[in-house]
């Protein structure tokens, strides 16, 4: 009888302990769906100011510094101070438009920092996160509050008699796209109060609080934040702290704040600096915080002419510079001009060293000039190529503009020519491909383009481009000409059937004219290219490329002529421009030695894929990459190449494999640094 009430009494204490625990699960699961539900419940009218006030202090301490820091982009200055220490306070308005989309602008700014710059600028973006959001941080940083992201956490549910709980979360793997941490949540409606996460991104080892806004669209959006940084790389350890205020009462016109900075910076403070904030900075500016009252102090402190000299070495040779005239409204952006990070390596090029300046000048709201210089130089071809671009957008809204495109280093070459020189001079030349390929190209092409629609685009110009060489063998100028130019009237015209968000077709019709300006070339070129890039949840997405081209006319004797959408790209521009879309094995000579082509690229992206599940390693990968090509050409059908690639803060790499008419046909890999690239 006591055997059968203990197995009874067991029984009962299993059943309702099972109870309890599906009730909890359920409760749990319940509570996580309010909050991933919550930002499409929250309300989109109330709220919602159009402008707002924002105030960042920043302090630094360098802790343990060598002469690598002054390779790391807007570190330099604090690797040569004498300082350890620094502190900055930004002020910014904010302006929200209605897509919730920010522009923010720097009304203010104090620091003492040498020469006041603005270093690592990285790390503006983790104080305002959108924690409802795929990523927490622009297109990185996996949230654990969205719910087509719950697969990669772990997630630990605590209620409390408030009507609040803790939800803990934690990833299922190491990857530096996942992040852990708590959330103190509501438990009636799902919105976060408050959130603590702690992650490691791009050579920083971060820990963010964050305190939400309790009402309307803006609980989307934290009123404060305060995060910690740690940089540690190569002997170099530097501890940073942030602290960011949002939704500030604005007491002064704006027009004003520049005047007396140092006397309206302590105005504008929504809490006093501590003693040892004070400290450096009464260290740093000195007398002038003394002289306060008089209405002539400033943030710039005089510089000898030796720094001024170093600084400008360091802005020239090691780091991005980026500067702004007339009262912001041009900009220019230059690359460093000795530094490593802009080397690259592909197995065609061999090296490749990289250069790259931007300008724009805004003339209004709505239309700008700018340009660009893009250039490369292959180590191994010995070969500099050259792209300038030059545009007036005189609607921006409608992208409309006026451009001039001039490319010049191609060496191109075209297998017709072969084919005719070999009946002409067979029993006399050695046929190795080096014999013949010394044409150097140069392309001018005027044109314009306006969108109709969200649908239609179109495009017009006057294209020349002019292929030669005055060292052509005596040989072959029998059979061969000393240049080539070809003058073609052009025009495209661009279809979106579902508008800028969906896939795009391209109509592209080029018609050379023999006599215009000097041309000596007389064909007719079609082409058609689709693309499409899909975006999936967690950061995936597909890129899909299909294309066609062919010749209507071309005389037997011409050579060089070259496809619009089907060339090949000589200043590639990096893993997020031209991984994708591009034949990474073909030979250049493929590229126009045929009337016709048919290709397709098929591209598939994730940051947690294959690699990224392996321990230890996975925990760097930040993006892998599968890619798939195939091409018909003439005397080329088919061609195929698969590839495989993996991004990490230090570098990306692909390795790629090529198939021909379906034997092997090769093996080649590309690879780029990408360290501090985001920076």
């Amino acid at each position: 009888m006591r055997r059968q009430a203990l197995i009874l009494f067991a029984a009962t204490w299993l059943l309702i302990s099972a109870s309890e625990a599906t009730a909890k699960d359920r409760s749990d699961r319940h509570l996580l769906e309010r909050v991933w539900n919550y930002a499409s419940f929250a309300d989109t009218l109330d709220n919602m100011p159009a402008v707002s006030y924002n105030y960042h202090l920043l302090t630094i301490d360098t802790e343990k510094r060598n002469f690598l820091m002054a390779f790391v982009p807007t570190m330099y200055d604090l690797a040569r101070s004498k300082r350890r220490h620094f502190v900055g306070e930004f002020y910014d308005r904010a302006d929200y438009d209605g897509d919730i989309n920010i522009s923010t602008k720097r009304l203010l700014a104090i620091n003492t920092i040498p020469h006041s710059k603005r270093t690592m600028r990285t790390l503006r973006q983790y104080v305002t996160p959108t924690l409802y959001a795929q990523t927490i941080i622009e297109n990185h940083l996996i949230s654990p509050f969205n719910r087509h992201n719950k697969q990669f956490y772990n997630y630990k549910v605590q209620l409390f008699d408030n009507g609040t709980a803790d939800i803990t979360y934690t990833p299922t793997r190491d990857n530096t796209q996942l992040v852990s941490g708590t959330a103190r949540i509501d438990t009636l409606s799902g919105r976060i109060i408050e959130a603590e996460i702690d992650g490691e991104y791009d050579h920083i080892r971060f820990r963010l609080f964050v305190n939400m806004n309790k009402e309307g669209i803006r609980s989307l959006f934290p009123n404060y934040c305060y995060a910690t940084f740690r940089f540690s790389l190569l002997g170099n350890e530097v501890n940073a702290k942030l602290k960011s205020f949002f939704d500030l009462p604005h007491t002064m016109p704006e027009d004003s704040i520049t005047i007396h900075p140092l006397r309206n910076i302590e105005k504008l403070r929504p809490q006093p600096l501590s003693e040892e904030e004070q400290s450096i900075e009464e260290d740093y500016f000195g007398p002038l915080l003394k002289v306060q009252q008089e209405g002539n102090d400033s943030t710039k402190k005089e510089d000898s002419v030796l720094e001024n000299a170093l600084d400008f070495f360091s802005d020239n040779m090691l780091n991005k510079i980026k500067k702004t005239f007339d009262n912001n409204r041009g900009g220019i952006q230059i690359s460093p001009i000795f530094n490593p990070l802009f080397l690259r390596y592909s197995h065609s090029k061999g090296l490749i060293y990289k250069f790259d300046v931007k300008g724009v000048y805004y003339l209004n709201n709505n239309s700008f000039l700018s340009s660009r210089v893009k250039a490369g130089y292959s180590f191994k071809q010995k070969r500099l190529y050259v792209d300038i671009p030059l545009r007036y957008v005189f609607n921006h809204r409608k992208n409309g503009f006026i451009g001039l495109d001039f490319r010049s280093g191609d060496k191109v070459f075209d297998s017709k020519m072969l084919d005719d020189i070999v009946k002409l001079q067979k029993d006399t030349v050695n046929w190795d491909l080096q014999n013949i390929d010394f044409y150097r190209s140069i392309i001018l092409n005027l044109h314009g383009g306006f969108d109709l629609s969200e649908k239609f685009s179109v495009d017009f110009g006057l294209q020349m481009a002019n292929r030669g060489n005055s060292k052509t063998p005596k040989l072959f100028q029998s059979a061969i000409e000393g240049f080539y130019r070809s003058v073609s009237p052009t025009a495209s015209i661009t279809y979106r059937p579902i508008g800028w968000d969906g896939p795009s077709i391209n109509l592209d019709y080029e018609r050379s004219i023999k006599g215009l300006l000097n041309s000596n070339m007389n064909y007719e070129r079609w082409e058609i290219d689709a693309n499409y890039v899909h975006s999936f949840n967690r950061l995936r997405r597909c890129y899909m490329r299909f294309g066609t081209g062919f010749y209507t006319a071309r005389e037997s004797t011409r050579y060089f002529l070259s496809f619009s959408n089907f060339y090949e790209n000589n200043i590639p521009n990096g893993w997020d421009d031209d991984w994708t879309g591009e034949f990474e094995l073909l030979r250049g000579e493929w590229y126009n030695s045929s009337q016709f082509y048919i290709r397709s690229n098929f591209t598939y992206e994730s940051p947690l894929l294959l690699i990224s599940r392996i321990p230890l390693v996975g925990r760097f990968i930040e993006m892998e990459r599968i890619y798939a090509s195939a091409l018909s050409v003439k005397a080329l059908t088919p061609y195929t190449e698969i590839g495989y690639g993996v991004s990490t803060r230090f570098f990306s790499v692909a390795a790629f494999m090529a198939n021909k008419k379906g034997k092997f046909n090769g093996f080649g890999c590309k690879f780029e640094l990408e360290l501090f690239r985001k920076w």
